[in-house]
């Protein structure tokens, strides 16, 4: 078996822009019976079948959905999590009998697995998903038959609606996972899960039929979920199923394409700040007004979210850094102090960031957020409150609008949390979108600020 760890740089990252989500339930259709029993046939010597009739039925059903989904999102394989947490919890079958499965069905050459693991670099750590690639003989197989019944036919390559709704299953769209352990926690369908099942399930709809390509190669379907913390008032977040477009590099986004088209980008500038600024603002706009304006007068310019000009003396840059370094750490430094519940908790992540990026010379840290937050003296009593899975529940019903509108507009987006990649001939809609569906959620807009690129 190969490693993912064996792969550098962008073969690496590429890996993961042709496969898809394992499947998330198990529906055994009886069209796919003669798949499952080819596999069975297959697997019954090297499974001792004989004295265990029905032992691994339930780990073949498994990979069949898996590849009955691999062929609808035109996907060349699917991932696996590193054990038994991350398997999924409606499905029957086992993590260790699944494993088992998949190596003897390596062994016959019928897939090919990429062994994940865990990279590190200084401080930086990356855990990779392993990933299944599934055969030629049995995605034709699947091939086939689904487009059989899909259209009548004996093959498609372009799959119908009917189809994809049996390879995408809409209502595993919404998720509450508990915060300290990642499990699944049990929803209550409320009108937040209506409205977000409602505009993801369509979104996703709309990205099966729509190419999205690297370099001119159509990637695996981009497939979304709305996760959230421990209920529906913390975290919210549109993650991509295996991270997908969503967690490329920076230098990969530059050739991504949809339907041949350049993209650009479009976001929010400084949001979490701003977020809370912006309900400051529509509390008290006198109080902000004129914390503003005496900014202004006593430090002669406009007042930045993310000021750099005052952390020379404490942020040293290594040599060749660039300056923008420095105003990335304190952005970093800014959200992290948003998000830990104690300011002793801060140094360590802060650390952790400066140790990985490797442009940095000596930080001093506790300067570092003495100035984030004397500078923020208006919010000073946001810190350290664990307001980080908060904002990040207001900026997913921000996105949530935005998404809910380009939808409407016929426009495809690639959500990046507080930010979309698009069409560069969409981009200016965008962002007016972007500042129209901000305004649909504050009633006004004066913090909002949006950068297209």
């Amino acid at each position: 078996m190969k490693r993912v760890l064996d792969y550098r740089g962008e073969d690496r990252d590429k890996l993961y822009l042709g496969v898809v989500g394992c499947s998330l339930k198990v529906k055994k259709h009886r069209y796919l019976l003669p798949v499952f029993n080819f596999i069975k046939k297959g697997l019954q010597e090297e499974l001792e079948w004989r004295t265990h009739k029905n032992r691994w039925d339930d780990e073949i059903w498994f990979f069949v959905n898996c590849v009955h989904k691999v062929v609808g999102s035109r996907a060349k394989g699917f991932c696996l999590g590193k054990d038994y947490k991350t398997f999924p919890s409606r499905v029957e079958a086992t993590y260790n009998k699944t494993w088992r499965m998949l190596e003897v069905l390596h062994e016959l050459g019928w897939v090919d697995i990429v062994v994940g693991g865990k990279s590190s670099t200084g401080f930086y750590e990356k855990n990779y998903l392993t990933i299944v690639m599934v055969g030629r003989n049995i995605l034709a197989m699947v091939d086939n038959i689904v487009g059989g019944v899909a259209t009548g036919a004996s093959s498609t390559s372009d799959k119908t609606e009917v189809t994809g709704r049996e390879y995408c299953y809409d209502d595993e769209v919404v998720f509450i996972r508990d915060r300290e352990t990642k499990r699944e926690i049990r929803l209550v369908k409320n009108d937040v899960y209506e409205r977000t099942a409602r505009i993801v399930g369509a979104y996703n709809k709309a990205l099966r039929n729509t190419s999205i390509e690297y370099k001119g190669e159509r990637m695996a379907s981009q497939q979304y979920r709305r996760i959230f913390t421990d209920d529906y008032t913390k975290g919210g977040r549109l993650y991509n199923e295996i991270g997908g477009i969503q967690t490329a590099p920076k230098y990969m986004r530059r050739c991504f394409t949809i339907e041949g088209e350049p993209l650009a980008e479009v976001d929010f500038k400084a949001m979490h700040p701003s977020l809370l600024y912006q309900d400051m603002y529509n509390k008290d706009p006198d109080l902000v007004l004129g914390f503003l304006s005496d900014y202004e007068k006593i430090e002669g310019k406009e007042f930045d979210m993310y000021p750099c000009e005052d952390t020379i003396k404490f942020i040293e840059l290594a040599e060749g850094s660039e300056d923008r370094a420095r105003r990335d750490l304190v952005k970093y430094a800014t959200l992290i102090c948003l998000n830990t519940r104690k300011r002793e908790s801060a140094s360590k992540p802060i650390r952790k960031h400066i140790n990985s990026e490797g442009v940095y010379g000596e930080v001093d840290i506790n300067m570092l957020v003495d100035s984030i937050v004397s500078h923020h003296k208006l919010i000073e009593g946001e810190f350290f409150k664990d307001k980080g899975i908060y904002l990040q529940n207001t900026d997913s019903e921000v996105m949530m609008e935005i998404i809910d509108s380009c939808l409407s507009d016929g426009i495809i987006v690639l959500p990046l949390h507080d930010g979309v990649m698009c069409k560069e001939r969409d981009k200016y809609k965008v962002a007016k979108i972007f500042k129209d569906s901000w305004m649909k959620i504050f009633n006004d807009d004066f913090f909002c600020e949006v950068e297209v690129s």
